[in-house]
């Protein structure tokens, strides 16, 4: 049977009013003269690892920030890009790149541009407030999420085992569970954190079903990140052993059926509690869901649109610049396009849903009307805006510069030794090793 897969078909009218959609730049990329400001040299965050570093990377590190401007901005020290010459661009994720003495090798022959992109919002760091991808795979599983919290108060009689996409880190499903309200969510950090065996999650699942039986609720929805696995300790050496690895030498956590493992160790301890009597109430029945294709499948949303299209104008003009090892980077992002702050880093550096349905549809992606502008969670309860305070910080300074200067009175003079003295006495402390509030580096 011969295959009509690429053979061009009629789209339908969303398809038609998807295409028609056109990104918005913020006003520092509209125009063809964009200014470039460079900030400090970079460093990193543990000062005991600056020589490995170095030497690894020896010809980006300490590169500095870099903050794309308006052209009318008056920045006396900017580069001004007025010429934008025609590039020929390749293509390579990141698991195409073996090791750091390969990607160091790339520095001599090409100039290298990184991009925030990944579905699973595991690249975020003071630079990366969130990935391109991200919000468009959480805004879908959630939808799909609801769908099944719908179905699970029409029967009345599942308990749904639902796990999504995400390797190690549990940003999708923390993010789907602030959009669709599920009763259970286990996180894989709590889980490390707590030091919480297989036995012990079991436990805390069946104690949930169970105090919801007392209330004649048999019915649940309970998301599992899929990187779970990895945060129980006598399982994932168990399979690092039986599964072939990823590139990165990770386990391919997309092949453990996580949460048919729970639903049936919970089905059977509901039934031992219910043999020696100490569960009355119905039979405990489960349904089990991975979603991870069906996300990554979508179109995307209108953030991840706008997200993207301005990160690929932010690089091209990185390479115009004539910068090397950069990430482009995008802050303010929970506030409209036009307030989205642009620049460029170098590459080294819910216990209420529990008994109570809670739930919530965010609805379907949409380009217009309500919710089309709506952000993640995550995103929007965060205050990240890295670049933005790197800014307010060195105005500061200029402002304290122009202040204290020969000619300034006892009085300020004092104040702003004391005021600096203390300052510099905190920040010495906090950027120590040991502190434990430091962020890590890019």
């Amino acid at each position: 049977m011969e295959s009509d897969f690429g053979v061009p078909r009629e789209l339908s009218e969303l398809q038609k009013k998807r295409a028609e959609y056109h990104p918005e730049l913020p006003p520092c990329l509209q125009g063809t003269t964009v200014r470039v400001e460079f900030g400090d040299s970079t460093t990193c965050a543990d000062p005991s690892s600056e020589h490995v570093i170095s030497r690894a990377f020896p010809h980006t590190f300490g590169q500095p920030l870099a903050h794309f401007l308006r052209a009318t901005a008056k920045v006396p020290d900017a580069q001004i890009i007025t010429e934008h010459p025609p590039m020929r661009f390749v293509n390579m994720s990141s698991s195409a790149l073996i090791n750091r003495s390969d990607l160091e090798k790339l520095f001599v022959v090409l100039k290298v541009v990184g991009v925030p992109v990944t579905f699973y919002g595991d690249l975020k760091n003071q630079f990366v407030e969130t990935d391109v991808g991200f919000d468009t795979v959480c805004r879908v599983n959630s939808q799909l999420i609801s769908n099944v919290c719908i179905d699970a108060l029409s029967a009345e009689k599942y308990y749904y085992f639902i796990r999504l996409m995400g390797r190690k880190a549990s940003h999708v499903a923390l993010e789907c569970a602030l959009q669709s309200h599920p009763n259970m969510l286990i996180l894989g950090e709590e889980v490390a954190l707590s030091k919480l065996t297989i036995f012990d999650i079991t436990k805390q699942i069946c104690d949930a079903v169970q105090t919801r039986a007392e209330k004649e609720k048999y019915h649940g929805v309970i998301l599992i990140p899929e990187g779970l696995i990895e945060s129980i300790p006598e399982l994932y050496a168990l399979l690092q052993l039986l599964l072939h690895p990823e590139s990165d030498d990770s386990a391919q956590l997309s092949q453990i059926e996580t949460e048919k493992l729970f639903a049936q160790l919970v089905e059977t301890e509901m039934n031992r509690r219910m043999k020696e009597g100490i569960y009355k109430g119905k039979k405990f029945n489960a349904i089990c869901h991975f979603f991870g294709y069906q996300a990554r499948g979508s179109l995307p949303s209108k953030f991840d649109c706008d997200y993207a299209y301005v990160l690929g104008h932010i690089c091209y003009h990185i390479l115009a610049a004539g910068l090397n090892g950069y990430m482009a980077t995008i802050t303010n992002l929970k506030h409209p396009v036009n307030k989205w702050r642009c620049g460029a880093a170098p590459l080294t550096k819910a216990s209420s849903f529990l008994m109570d349905d809670l739930y919530r549809n965010p609805g379907p992606l949409q380009f217009e009307g309500p919710g089309a502008d709506v952000k993640t969670y995550t995103l929007s309860v965060e205050d990240q805006d890295y670049m933005g305070r790197i800014k307010k910080l060195q105005e500061y300074l200029d402002k304290v510069k122009s202040i204290v200067k020969p000619g300034c009175s006892q009085d300020v003079l004092k104040a702003a030794l004391s005021s600096m003295a203390s300052v510099t006495e905190v920040l010495s402390v906090m950027s120590t090793p040991s502190f434990g509030g430091r962020y890590q580096p890019l």
